[in-house]
């Protein structure tokens, strides 16, 4: 009888063995399970992370698109208005010029009238206005030996007639060089080339006409753009002197 539970312990023990072999085995695959989906919630919550992310990346990329092509916009409007401040600083420059150069010609003129307190502006301008008297010896004297030239060589025509019509048109280019005319840099001089063709006409065909009377005539428009400068401003301070009339 003795011998009976020994044998029914010694058969109980690789039972309980296999039952706590078999709770352990459970138990891994149930924390393993766990470990497994807590990996798996990780991962789906990184990419979700990630997807908000992006779009968020996405919606900062669009709003900076837009403010860099309204910068671009305003850089080609300054340009365009730093073009134009450009030209309009060298059209006030070249008007500074103008301004410091009309001023230069007032006070020559108060110059002239502290030093001749006998006159006045007026007596000024008629000056101005009033061409150079011409010079005899400007006509006649350089011409001479071309005279002379065209009387050898035109024996049978009196001298004295082919003198005076020379002499004549000279002096007529010489009035003509005197008088004050608008200069205009697209109109040519028309008369010159009719004068000189008159003359060596009267001369023969060697008489060439003197360099003073061409450079005469090269100088009366030269001549003639600073008259009209100081004539303006002269008429400009003379209206600037004038009482005040209700």
């Amino acid at each position: 009888m003795s011998n009976v539970p020994g044998m029914m312990s010694s058969g109980s023990e690789p039972d309980a063995q296999g039952v706590n072999v078999d709770e352990k085995k459970r138990k891994r695959m149930i924390s393993n399970r766990e470990s497994a989906r807590r990996s798996r919630m990780k991962k789906q919550k990184l990419l979700e992370d990630l997807v908000t992310e992006v779009a968020s990346l996405k919606v900062q990329i669009h709003n900076n698109t837009s403010k860099y092509e309204a910068l671009m916009q305003k850089i080609v409007v300054l340009e365009s208005e730093n073009n134009a401040l450009k030209v309009q600083q060298m059209e006030l420059a070249q008007y500074l010029k103008n301004l410091q150069l009309m001023q230069t010609q007032m006070e020559l003129l108060e110059f002239n009238l502290m030093n001749q307190p006998g006159r006045t502006l007026c007596d000024i301008i008629v000056d101005i206005n009033e061409p150079p008297k011409v010079q005899s010896w400007q006509c006649h004297g350089s011409n001479q030996p071309a005279i002379m030239a065209s009387t050898e060589m035109n024996p049978e025509e009196g001298s004295n007639d082919n003198g005076c019509e020379v002499d004549a048109s000279l002096d007529e280019m010489n009035v003509s060089a005197t008088q004050s005319r608008p200069y205009n840099p697209n109109k040519v001089d028309s008369t010159f080339p009719k004068k000189r063709k008159k003359s060596s006409e009267a001369s023969g065909p060697d008489f060439s006409t003197s360099l003073i009377d061409v450079a005469m005539l090269l100088g009366d428009n030269i001549r003639t753009v600073d008259l009209e400068l100081i004539r303006s401003i002269a008429f400009k301070m003379l209206s600037w002197q004038r009482p005040w009339t209700p």
